[in-house]
């Protein structure tokens, strides 16, 4: 009996020794891909090991970005094999609202958005080269689902000068100042009649430009009542700038609802973003 001991002793060292080096290769897999992640500041992969090999989950911008994160960590020496569970993300106009949102918080907010797929369509009239250039810079990393086409114009013309001049002064006032209405209604406040009031200066110095009133809401309520209620704002300020002296040829209103946000609806201060009206300068 005794001389059964030591055999059946050694089957059990030999049992624990494999259990823990095979822990302790599971863990140098598992670091080996968590650091695949962190060097290429990959955020929305998720790995885990199992032996030598790697399950990969999570949702890439892409689907190249999915299978170029599964090939370099199968090339990795302590990887043997990869099974890609990610899935590529699915896409909708709501991915617009961080860009849409960068944009307005550089000053930018009178660029044109729009995407074909998963490209990013810019336009607008830019004042220059650079200008373009840094429009272009403050889109890019909000937009990691594809490319992006920026067709904005560079300014050419004195009719494009003029345009970019009245867009500056615009912007000057309504920097600082928002156009406010009663609660739940399209009645235009005091303090509202009186930013109307600036602008309608700066709009007798540009004559020849079209102007698009865009009023927006934040998503509290219901939405179709919350579409009815920004076109009914829109219409509001539009007529506030025709008894002003503006040619109505010149004058478009529309209301967006909550579809064009700029911010998050889930705090107070991303609301109060949303709930806006823009000017759009046009020629």
């Amino acid at each position: 009996m005794n001389s059964l001991v030591p055999p059946l002793l050694g089957v059990v060292l030999i049992a624990l020794l494999t259990l823990v080096c095979s822990c302790h290769v599971e863990q140098d897999v598992q670091a080996t891909a968590a650091q695949v992640l962190s060097g290429g500041g990959i955020e929305w992969g998720e790995v885990e090991a199992d032996g030598r090999n790697i399950y990969l989950s999570g949702v890439a911008p892409t689907a190249e970005a999915a299978e170029s994160l599964a090939s370099e960590i199968e090339g990795t020496e302590a990887v043997v094999d990869v099974v890609n569970r990610v899935q590529v993300h699915d896409m909708s106009d709501a991915d617009l609202v961080p860009v849409r949102g960068g944009l307005a918080r550089s000053g930018y907010n009178w660029v044109e958005l729009g995407r074909s797929d998963r490209t990013l369509e810019m336009g607008g009239v830019a004042a220059s080269e650079s200008e373009k250039a840094e429009v272009g810079g403050v889109a890019v990393p909000h937009w990691p689902w594809g490319p992006v086409d920026n067709r904005l114009r560079v300014a050419s013309s004195q009719a494009d000068r003029q345009l970019l001049a009245c867009r500056s002064s615009l912007n000057q006032i309504l920097a600082n100042e928002t156009v406010n209405f009663e609660f739940g209604s399209a009645a235009i406040t005091t303090d509202g009649r009186g930013v109307l009031d600036q602008l309608l200066s700066v709009l007798d110095d540009c004559p020849e430009s079209a102007v698009r009133v865009e009023a927006h809401s934040d998503n509290v309520g219901d939405t179709q009542a919350n579409l009815t209620l920004s076109q009914a704002r829109a219409e509001s300020v539009v007529t506030y700038l025709q008894l002003g002296g503006v040619d109505s040829d010149r004058l478009t209103a529309v209301g967006y609802g909550e579809s064009r946000p700029v911010a998050t609806n889930s705090t107070d201060e991303g609301r109060a973003e949303n709930r806006r009206v823009e000017f759009r300068i046009g020629q």
